[in-house]
Protein backbone atom coordinates (compact mmCIF):
# COMPACT_ATOMS: atom_id res chain seq x y z
CA UNK A 1 0.00 0.00 0.00
CA UNK A 2 1.62 3.47 -1.06
CA UNK A 3 -0.94 5.52 1.39
CA UNK A 4 1.33 7.59 3.42
CA UNK A 5 1.88 10.58 0.65
CA UNK A 6 -1.58 10.19 -0.24
CA UNK A 7 -3.52 11.10 2.90
CA UNK A 8 -1.55 14.75 3.28
CA UNK A 9 -2.74 15.52 -0.76
CA UNK A 10 -5.94 14.47 -0.30
CA UNK A 11 -6.03 17.28 3.07
CA UNK A 12 -4.53 19.67 0.81
CA UNK A 13 -7.49 18.83 -1.94
CA UNK A 14 -10.16 18.48 1.16
CA UNK A 15 -9.22 21.91 2.64
CA UNK A 16 -9.36 23.73 -0.21
CA UNK A 17 -12.93 22.36 -1.18
CA UNK A 18 -15.10 22.35 1.95
CA UNK A 19 -17.72 25.04 3.16
CA UNK A 20 -21.02 25.15 3.85
CA UNK A 21 -23.49 22.12 2.95
CA UNK A 22 -27.40 22.03 3.15
CA UNK A 23 -26.79 18.21 4.68
CA UNK A 24 -27.40 18.09 8.62
CA UNK A 25 -23.82 17.76 10.09
CA UNK A 26 -23.21 14.61 12.62
CA UNK A 27 -21.10 15.81 15.07
CA UNK A 28 -19.54 18.60 12.88
CA UNK A 29 -21.48 21.99 12.68
CA UNK A 30 -19.25 23.99 10.88
CA UNK A 31 -16.03 24.82 8.76
CA UNK A 32 -13.87 25.18 11.46
CA UNK A 33 -15.27 22.19 13.33
CA UNK A 34 -14.92 20.53 9.73
CA UNK A 35 -10.89 21.34 9.21
CA UNK A 36 -10.17 20.97 12.98
CA UNK A 37 -11.34 17.19 12.32
CA UNK A 38 -8.75 16.88 9.76
CA UNK A 39 -6.10 17.59 11.59
CA UNK A 40 -7.13 15.05 14.45
CA UNK A 41 -7.84 12.22 11.29
CA UNK A 42 -4.28 13.08 10.17
CA UNK A 43 -2.49 13.20 13.46
CA UNK A 44 -4.04 9.60 14.02
CA UNK A 45 -3.40 7.80 10.92
CA UNK A 46 -0.21 9.36 9.98
CA UNK A 47 1.94 6.28 11.94
CA UNK A 48 -0.36 3.93 10.94
CA UNK A 49 -0.15 4.45 7.38
CA UNK A 50 3.85 4.69 7.34
CA UNK A 51 3.41 1.09 9.18
CA UNK A 52 1.18 -0.24 6.82
CA UNK A 53 3.55 1.67 3.85
CA UNK A 54 6.61 -0.01 5.02
CA UNK A 55 5.14 -3.52 5.16
CA UNK A 56 5.27 -3.80 8.96
CA UNK A 57 2.11 -4.40 10.91
CA UNK A 58 0.56 -2.02 13.18
CA UNK A 59 0.54 -2.35 16.54
CA UNK A 60 -2.61 -2.23 18.95
CA UNK A 61 -2.13 1.39 19.91
CA UNK A 62 -2.18 1.85 16.17
CA UNK A 63 -5.41 0.04 15.29
CA UNK A 64 -7.15 1.89 18.67
CA UNK A 65 -6.05 5.19 16.33
CA UNK A 66 -7.31 4.03 12.82
CA UNK A 67 -10.49 3.32 14.89
CA UNK A 68 -11.05 6.23 16.42
CA UNK A 69 -9.70 7.80 13.20
CA UNK A 70 -12.45 5.92 11.52
CA UNK A 71 -15.28 7.22 13.08
CA UNK A 72 -14.44 10.65 12.66
CA UNK A 73 -13.76 10.10 8.61
CA UNK A 74 -17.87 8.90 9.34
CA UNK A 75 -18.64 12.29 10.76
CA UNK A 76 -16.74 14.46 7.89
CA UNK A 77 -18.97 12.12 5.43
CA UNK A 78 -21.88 13.11 7.31
CA UNK A 79 -21.25 16.81 7.52
CA UNK A 80 -20.02 17.12 3.33
CA UNK A 81 -21.29 13.74 1.48
CA UNK A 82 -20.52 14.44 -1.80
CA UNK A 83 -16.93 15.29 -1.30
CA UNK A 84 -15.17 12.59 -2.71
CA UNK A 85 -11.62 12.57 0.01
CA UNK A 86 -13.29 11.52 3.07
CA UNK A 87 -13.78 8.41 1.53
CA UNK A 88 -10.62 7.86 0.33
CA UNK A 89 -9.40 8.75 3.67
CA UNK A 90 -12.21 5.82 4.73
CA UNK A 91 -10.80 3.55 2.48
CA UNK A 92 -6.97 4.04 3.36
CA UNK A 93 -8.28 3.61 6.82
CA UNK A 94 -10.09 0.72 6.43
CA UNK A 95 -7.18 -0.78 4.24
CA UNK A 96 -4.87 -0.14 6.92
CA UNK A 97 -7.28 -2.53 9.28
CA UNK A 98 -6.95 -5.51 6.66
CA UNK A 99 -10.31 -4.82 6.29
CA UNK A 100 -9.88 -4.72 2.11
CA UNK A 101 -13.51 -5.48 0.85
CA UNK A 102 -14.76 -2.57 2.62
CA UNK A 103 -12.21 -0.32 1.85
CA UNK A 104 -12.82 -0.82 -1.54
CA UNK A 105 -16.26 -0.16 -1.40
CA UNK A 106 -15.19 3.51 0.23
CA UNK A 107 -12.70 4.06 -2.58
CA UNK A 108 -15.69 3.43 -5.35
CA UNK A 109 -18.06 5.34 -3.07
CA UNK A 110 -15.25 8.45 -3.47
CA UNK A 111 -15.07 7.57 -6.88
CA UNK A 112 -18.72 8.77 -7.53
CA UNK A 113 -18.09 12.23 -6.58
CA UNK A 114 -14.74 13.48 -8.29
CA UNK A 115 -15.57 16.27 -9.98
CA UNK A 116 -15.71 16.08 -13.83
CA UNK A 117 -13.09 18.86 -14.35
CA UNK A 118 -10.05 17.79 -12.15
CA UNK A 119 -7.85 20.46 -10.51
CA UNK A 120 -4.10 19.36 -10.84
CA UNK A 121 -4.22 17.97 -6.97
CA UNK A 122 -7.32 16.11 -7.73
CA UNK A 123 -5.98 13.96 -10.48
CA UNK A 124 -3.07 12.90 -8.50
CA UNK A 125 -5.61 12.11 -5.36
CA UNK A 126 -8.15 10.39 -8.12
CA UNK A 127 -4.92 8.64 -9.69
CA UNK A 128 -3.99 7.35 -6.56
CA UNK A 129 -7.93 6.14 -5.58
CA UNK A 130 -7.29 4.10 -8.93
CA UNK A 131 -3.82 2.40 -8.01
CA UNK A 132 -4.90 1.36 -4.28
CA UNK A 133 -8.28 -0.38 -6.12
CA UNK A 134 -5.69 -1.72 -8.76
CA UNK A 135 -3.49 -3.09 -5.39
CA UNK A 136 -6.84 -4.77 -4.02
CA UNK A 137 -7.40 -5.99 -7.40
CA UNK A 138 -4.11 -7.61 -7.95
CA UNK A 139 -3.64 -8.93 -4.08
CA UNK A 140 -7.29 -10.93 -4.66
CA UNK A 141 -4.95 -12.46 -7.82
CA UNK A 142 -7.70 -10.46 -9.92
CA UNK A 143 -5.51 -9.18 -12.46
CA UNK A 144 -7.91 -8.35 -15.22
CA UNK A 145 -9.63 -5.65 -12.79
CA UNK A 146 -6.18 -4.95 -11.44
CA UNK A 147 -5.34 -3.99 -14.90
CA UNK A 148 -8.35 -1.81 -16.02
CA UNK A 149 -7.84 -0.07 -12.43
CA UNK A 150 -4.00 0.75 -12.59
CA UNK A 151 -4.58 1.88 -16.52
CA UNK A 152 -6.38 4.16 -14.93
CA UNK A 153 -3.77 5.45 -12.58
CA UNK A 154 -1.76 5.68 -15.42
CA UNK A 155 -4.25 7.97 -17.68
CA UNK A 156 -4.33 10.68 -14.68
CA UNK A 157 -0.84 10.65 -13.79
CA UNK A 158 1.72 9.27 -16.25
CA UNK A 159 4.91 11.02 -14.39
CA UNK A 160 3.96 9.10 -10.78
CA UNK A 161 6.88 6.32 -10.85
CA UNK A 162 5.41 4.21 -8.39
CA UNK A 163 2.22 4.36 -10.18
CA UNK A 164 4.08 3.71 -13.79
CA UNK A 165 5.68 0.23 -12.01
CA UNK A 166 2.08 -0.90 -9.82
CA UNK A 167 1.04 -0.84 -13.54
CA UNK A 168 3.67 -2.56 -14.66
CA UNK A 169 3.59 -5.19 -11.86
CA UNK A 170 0.40 -5.86 -13.04
CA UNK A 171 0.87 -6.50 -16.94
CA UNK A 172 3.67 -8.87 -15.60
CA UNK A 173 1.41 -11.42 -14.18
CA UNK A 174 -0.53 -10.97 -17.52
CA UNK A 175 2.44 -11.61 -19.44
CA UNK A 176 2.01 -8.33 -21.45
CA UNK A 177 5.83 -7.95 -21.32
CA UNK A 178 6.30 -5.41 -24.28
CA UNK A 179 3.90 -3.08 -21.82
CA UNK A 180 5.40 -3.66 -18.95
CA UNK A 181 9.18 -2.77 -20.08
CA UNK A 182 7.22 0.47 -21.47
CA UNK A 183 5.81 1.31 -18.32
CA UNK A 184 9.36 0.37 -16.44
CA UNK A 185 11.41 2.35 -19.01
CA UNK A 186 9.40 5.29 -17.98
CA UNK A 187 9.54 4.83 -14.42
CA UNK A 188 12.61 5.13 -14.85
CA UNK A 189 13.88 7.73 -16.54
CA UNK A 190 11.27 9.70 -13.93
CA UNK A 191 13.45 8.23 -10.92
CA UNK A 192 16.51 6.64 -12.66
CA UNK A 193 16.95 5.03 -8.60
CA UNK A 194 14.04 3.45 -7.94
CA UNK A 195 14.05 0.03 -6.23
CA UNK A 196 11.18 -1.50 -7.09
CA UNK A 197 11.50 -0.15 -10.91
CA UNK A 198 14.94 -1.87 -10.93
CA UNK A 199 13.77 -4.79 -9.72
CA UNK A 200 11.06 -5.23 -11.99
CA UNK A 201 12.90 -4.49 -14.74
CA UNK A 202 15.45 -7.36 -13.45
CA UNK A 203 12.52 -9.74 -13.24
CA UNK A 204 11.83 -9.43 -17.24
CA UNK A 205 15.15 -9.07 -18.42
CA UNK A 206 17.58 -10.90 -15.83
CA UNK A 207 20.54 -9.49 -17.52
CA UNK A 208 19.39 -5.76 -16.84
CA UNK A 209 21.33 -3.91 -14.36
Amino acid sequence: MRANGLIFGLLAVLCCSCGPNDAPGNLIRDNDQYVATLGQVADLTRGPFAAVHDGHPISDNERRDLTKAEKMIESLIAYKPDNYGPYILKGLTLRALDRPKEAERAYKQGLLYTPQTMKPEDKIAVSQIYDEIATLYFEQQNYAQAEEHADKAVSLSADNPSVLANAASVKIQLNKLDEARKLLTQAAKLDPNDARTKQLQRLIDPAAK
